[in-house]
């Protein structure tokens, strides 16, 4: 069975809030060239555990569930793991509840307020990972590094000008640990602007489900 059809199937079988307490599946909602899993996508439909989102040039993927949203710019990928995601790379806003988990390499980033929004950037290199609205935990295999609102993880090696980068470097947010970050204030606005603040007026942290658009 093809994932549309599987799809289509649960959004008949299933009530939207009972399909996403039950089975980890979110809601997307797509603008521009959106795949998921290698298959182009244009409408809103069910997003199922381990799928990968990859948005295009201009192209723009939301993927919502009580207590969490998350918004993909262009050119980015990600994986939805069924309580929460696995950024890959591009420009990726997620809001999130405490005891969601958010994925980066080898970080797992999640709100130590009750509710927290990250920025998590991966590109040419540079790799930054803000908190835009509460605050944020940051954790590898060690340690654990609290991010307040207004401020932002830089990894050094992307950092312009560092004189520890040894004057260039393209860390891969897989081998990243948070030896390899330095904190400081957010440079820059927010590269997924305003989507967030839409959404959150559509469900996803009220008690009222989003009910899902048949494809």
């Amino acid at each position: 069975m093809t994932h549309k059809m599987l799809a289509v199937v649960m959004c008949l079988l299933l009530p939207s809030g009972l399909l996403q307490a039950n089975t980890g599946v979110a809601i997307g909602n797509f603008s521009g060239d959106v795949s998921i899993n290698g298959h182009p996508v244009t409408r809103s439909t069910a997003v199922f555990p381990g799928d990968k989102l990859t948005t295009g040039h201009n192209a723009a993927a939301v993927v919502s569930r009580p207590g969490f949203v998350m918004s993909l710019g262009g050119e980015s990928s990600a994986e939805w793991l069924g309580g929460g995601a696995r950024v890959l790379n591009g420009s990726v806003q997620a809001k999130l509840k405490r005891g969601v988990i958010v994925e980066y390499g080898d970080l797992r980033i999640s709100a130590s307020s009750d509710v927290a929004t990250v920025e998590i950037v991966s590109r040419q290199g540079s790799e930054k990972i803000a908190s835009l609205s509460g605050n944020l935990n940051v954790s590898d295999n060690s340690s654990t590094v609290t991010v307040p609102q207004g401020q932002a993880l830089y990894a050094k090696a992307a950092m312009p000008g560092d004189p520890q980068s040894g004057g260039g470097g393209t860390p891969s947010p897989a081998g990243l640990g948070l030896s390899q970050f330095w904190l400081g204030a957010i440079v820059g606005g927010a590269v997924v602007g305003g989507t967030l603040g839409v959404l959150a007026t559509t469900g996803a942290f009220s008690s009222t489900p989003v009910s899902p658009s048949k494809p």
